[in-house]
């Protein structure tokens, strides 16, 4: 909690964990499988999402199966052709395995992503794309090719691909990557495209300095050319790359086309009388390796995937990789930087950075935002998910006083999923613990093993919501003799029934020498601290001091 200066009050402590990252893990309800989760503005996703810092924002990470990414991306039309959805669930698998493998430094890696989501490098849509028409057919191709990757020499190739290349394929420069002629691209409807941009559009869009009269295409340059009000001429070069940019982001589409320039392969001609220049091309995007349309046409025409990819991928067939050499998951980097992530869905838990939990089973709308500091993020729980779960004692039966060789249980009731753990101590008896593990909120009938001995037999309860929220419920029970007299009221467990009436929900674990037990010497080192941190309080309230524990390596917000 942060506080001002000498006779300020302290500010009030904001909600949730300050920390470097985390990871949201679906985890399934009773019964019941996961449910995937989902970011706002962004979609539901397979696997666990992770949010990073970004530039004074949150980057936005879904980790999942290789295979299960394949399913969510959206690159060609389901109903195309099977070999044709194959031979680009190949080229696909191939070019996310490269961004695994290759150790390319880029904005996405510097997040610890492999792969973004976008057509940069793969359109990839998640539960979305999974929940399109036609999406058995999608994933019929993806299980067909399981494992089936590209490889040169062994290696995995840079396995690009475009929408249309207009004829002819772009070299990229390596033997994996030849410039071949493709006629089975013209059942691209971009396979040839014409634009028409007026001279007045071409001056603001390029700031020429007076009004632009023409222009040529010289190589990988597009000239435009003015003329002062002088008579005096004027020119200015832009690269293609940069020519395409320019119109793609200031000059609208015309009818029917994607973007003003679909691809950087055309050509330029002065149309005088209607004061415009005219491009004409072929092909959208940048042509390198397999066209997709071109794919569809060999597939019509009966070409097996196979030969497809070898026709585009100079001769390189699909080789099937065990799934040894293949990654078991894959980092999709879904929003580079956003102002705040809210994650729902079903239920989930949250780790930080070093797999410390925040929360064991959280569930509503949780948001993420920029920490106070640089590298850091702040985790928001909803309103109900901020405190320590309660736990309270309902029943002690057969009563707060029983006889030696008598079988005891207590009943409980838990507010908040949690992981329970129980401590116990007969009179004369070993410590002994059971991890009861994960318990759902309600009623929970405990059973323990019977004292043998007289005197007080001590059991301590403990729950973890996670991050630090702990809740401890210490129970005292006397041992004695039925003649012998009663016990002192002091301290002694009273019978207290506040659930709501239903039957408690039997754990299932006996503790004592007859049950399957831990001595309290061989517990993990987290369950030491969490008892040895823990303070003891009433058999159902909590001290405010214990409120302020905190569990070691999970940061309080500030």
């Amino acid at each position: 909690m942060a506080s001002g200066g000498r006779g300020s009050k302290a500010s009030p402590a904001l909600p949730g964990w300050v920390v470097d990252r985390v990871r949201f893990e679906p985890v399934p309800e009773p019964g019941r499988a996961a449910v995937p989760l989902s970011v706002d503005g962004l979609g539901s996703y397979r696997g666990a999402l992770q949010m990073v810092p970004s530039d004074g924002g949150v980057a936005v990470i879904d980790q999942l199966g290789l295979d299960e990414y394949l399913r969510g991306l959206s690159e060609i039309p389901t109903t195309w052709p099977a070999e044709a959805l194959q031979a680009q669930v190949i080229a696909a698998r191939t070019y996310a395995l490269y961004g695994v493998v290759s150790g390319t430094k880029n904005a996405v890696h510097a997040l610890g992503a492999d792969i973004c989501a976008t057509d940069s490098c793969q359109v990839y849509r998640g539960m979305t794309r999974e929940q399109d028409s036609n999406a058995d057919a999608w994933n019929a191709a993806v299980a067909a090719t399981s494992g089936q990757v590209l490889l040169y020499r062994g290696g995995v190739i840079f396995a690009e691909y475009s929408s249309s290349n207009g004829g002819q394929s772009v070299s990229g420069g390596v033997p994996w990557l030849p410039s071949v002629a493709d006629p089975d691209d013209a059942t691209s409807p971009l396979h040839h495209w014409r634009v028409s941009i007026p001279f007045a559009d071409l001056s603001r869009i390029f700031s020429t300095p007076a009004p632009v009269t023409g222009a040529s295409r010289q190589g990988d340059s597009v000239v435009l050319t003015w003329q002062q009000p002088d008579g005096s001429q004027g020119s200015s070069a832009s690269a293609v790359a940069d020519f395409r940019v320019r119109l793609d982001t200031q000059q609208a589409a015309p009818a029917g086309m994607p973007e003003t320039v679909p691809s950087g392969r055309f050509t330029v001609v002065v149309d005088g009388p209607s004061n415009s220049v005219v491009l004409e091309g072929g092909g959208w995007g940048h042509g390198v390796g397999m066209s997709q349309y071109g794919a569809m046409g060999k597939a019509l025409r009966g070409m097996r995937a196979a030969d497809i990819l070898a026709s585009y991928y100079g001769g390189l067939r699909p080789v099937t990789l065990p799934p040894a050499q293949l990654p078991s998951s894959i980092r999709v980097a879904l929003d580079l930087g956003r102002p705040e992530a809210v994650v729902g869905g079903g239920r989930f838990r949250l780790l930080d950075g070093a797999g410390h939990v925040l929360a064991v089973a959280a569930h509503g709308s949780w948001s993420v935002v920029p920490g106070p500091k640089g590298g850091t993020v702040r985790v928001v729980p909803p309103a109900d998910q901020t405190g320590p779960p309660a736990l309270a004692l309902t029943t002690v039966e057969p009563g707060p006083t029983v006889a030696p060789g008598a079988p005891v249980r207590l009943g409980l009731q838990l507010s908040a999923p949690a992981f329970v753990r129980v401590v116990a101590t007969p009179p004369g008896g070993a410590t002994t613990v059971a991890d009861l593990g994960l318990l759902e909120p309600g009623p929970v009938a405990l059973p323990l093993a019977a004292a043998a001995g007289r005197g007080t037999y001590a059991v301590r309860v403990e729950a973890d919501a996670g991050g630090g929220r702990q809740a401890v419920l210490p129970v005292a029970i006397g041992v004695a003799d039925p003649t012998a007299q009663a016990p002192p009221r002091g301290g002694e467990a009273r019978s207290r029934v506040e659930a709501s009436g239903d039957s408690p929900a039997t754990a299932g674990v006996a503790l004592g020498r007859s049950a399957a037990t831990t001595p309290v010497s061989r517990l993990p080192m987290w369950l030491l601290e969490l008892a040895s941190c823990a303070v003891v309080a009433t058999a159902a309230v909590l001290s405010p001091a214990f409120h302020r524990r905190r569990r070691r390596g999970v940061s309080e917000t500030e």
